[in-house]
């Protein structure tokens, strides 16, 4: 089975550049907190690889040899990437390509064989059905991308987007090819069931987020996600897919946390052999 994989992401908070807000091509996901702390903490919790926000990224476009040594110092490899767009709007696609081209880049300069894109923007005025289709073109262009550059790459679902509940995944998954990136908690605070995606896209799986949801994000078991049964499903293709745990917005000891759910998956792997 494959390292299991530790975003970034829980120290500091979630953001975006604000350079992005009135240029949309510098709109990158970025995580506040010092990358260097949250790879200190992750290697010292056990982990072997990280996943990273593709802004987060970018501060080394220009110093690739500063990032490679820290990964090295931490005895750390980039698993994957992550970045977004909205794919709704066509008038600025060009330059939201621009920025995930970008994010293409960083993957391939630092080894990360995986990226995953979010995206679906929600409209003011209420969700159009072109909005389904315009979304599924973008991701099928995305994947062709990463495909030519060596890259897996997933859909990530994601609450407050277009594609939340279980009938929004399902509804995009027939009008693209691109595979799927289950998030445990993000599918269960919309009110579905991850057991139940993870057995219908099993074939289409090479990377998961977990983390656990009890009205909000939780660390691993202690939420409403019957890890036991995802992890059955799981279980004949674990060593095709990624699996990669995220704790953001998280209170409290983050090195401490990561050796929590570090453990609680290694019993999991464990568990089903």
């Amino acid at each position: 089975m494959a390292d299991v994989g530790y975003m970034t992401n829980a120290w500091g908070l979630c953001a975006g550049y604000h350079v992005g807000v009135p240029s949309i091509k510098d709109l990158f996901y970025i995580s506040t907190g010092s990358d260097e702390d949250a790879m200190r903490d992750i290697s010292g919790a056990g982990f072997k690889c990280i996943e990273m926000f593709d802004g987060n990224l970018s501060k080394y476009r220009d110093d690739p040899d500063k990032f490679r040594g820290m990964l090295a110092k931490y005895g750390l490899k980039l698993i994957g990437v992550y970045t977004a767009a909205n794919f709704i709007y066509e008038e600025i696609l060009e330059e939201e390509f621009y920025k995930m081209n970008l994010a293409v880049e960083f993957a391939k300069m630092f080894g990360a064989p995986y990226i995953n894109v979010g995206g679906g923007a929600l409209r003011h005025d209420g969700i159009r059905d072109t909005d389904f289709d315009r979304l599924a073109r973008g991701l099928d262009r995305f994947d062709k991308l990463a495909r030519a550059n060596g890259l897996i790459a997933s859909f990530h679902h994601h609450l407050d987007s277009l594609i939340q509940t279980e009938e929004e995944i399902a509804r995009i998954m027939k009008l693209t090819g691109i595979n799927l990136c289950i998030d445990t908690a993000h599918i269960y605070a919309a009110g579905g069931d991850p057991v139940r995606v993870a057995k219908t896209y099993l074939d289409r799986l090479s990377y998961v987020h977990v983390k656990d949801y009890d009205d909000d994000f939780q660390i691993l078991g202690k939420g409403g996600v019957d890890f036991d049964a995802f992890f059955d499903v799981l279980a004949p293709r674990l060593d095709e897919i990624q699996v990669t745990v995220e704790a953001n917005d998280l209170p409290g000891d983050l090195l401490g946390l990561a050796r929590h759910n570090l453990s609680y998956v290694e019993q999991q792997y464990a568990r089903i052999g």
